[in-house]
């Protein structure tokens, strides 16, 4: 006989609706909130990934419609690149390469840098990624680093950088091969 009046407490406690809209709103609002949030940072992590990538492009086309390559000229392409690249959380980093194959072994030539950036070595010559070349044929090596920093850490992203590498090979060798005078470049001193 016990029994009873606790069955019928559990009863109107079960058909007991007040409160029921509460819970759930305090159960799914974080969660679709939480979800809506990693949209979101997904999304404009891919949005800049593209522009970073579209940048590269379009600095690849300049260069290889250039006629001449000129510490200036690099300069104004390392312009041209923070201003396509507003959006990112920093200047954008170049790196141009002279890269030489001399039959067995590549050799830079010369390294343009601009931010904080090392100049390349051949020791650190990307041999695995390098296109097919002849003998003494000149490459330029066109690095890309755009920074970027998502809206929130939740997800475990840090700041990190967008990389991009290519080449660009030229119709006209002299244009890659010849000689800078560096006497004191505006901006591109390589560090390290």
């Amino acid at each position: 006989m016990m029994n009873q009046p606790v069955f019928r407490m559990l009863k109107a406690f079960w058909s007991d609706n007040r409160g029921s809209i509460t819970i759930e709103f305090v159960f799914w609002v974080p969660l679709l909130l939480f979800t809506a949030l990693f949209i979101i940072g997904a999304f404009l992590a891919m949005s800049s990934r593209l522009q970073a990538m579209m940048n590269s492009s379009a600095l690849h086309h300049v260069i290889s419609a250039q006629e001449e390559i000129s510490p200036e000229f690099l300069t104004d392409l390392s312009n041209l690149m923070n201003e396509l690249g507003q959006d990112a959380s920093g200047p954008t980093e170049l790196r141009f390469s002279s890269i030489k194959f001399n039959g067995v072994d590549y050799e830079v030539h010369w390294t343009e840098c601009f931010g904080d950036i090392i100049a390349l070595t051949d020791a650190d010559i990307p041999v695995e990624i390098m296109p097919q070349m002849s003998n003494q044929e000149h490459i330029l090596l066109v690095e890309s680093y755009v920074p970027y920093s998502p809206i929130t850490t939740t997800f475990g992203l840090d700041d990190f950088v967008w990389s991009s590498v290519k080449f660009v090979k030229s119709r006209d060798v002299s244009k890659i091969d010849s000689d800078f005078e560096f006497n004191n470049p505006p901006s591109g001193t390589c560090t390290g």
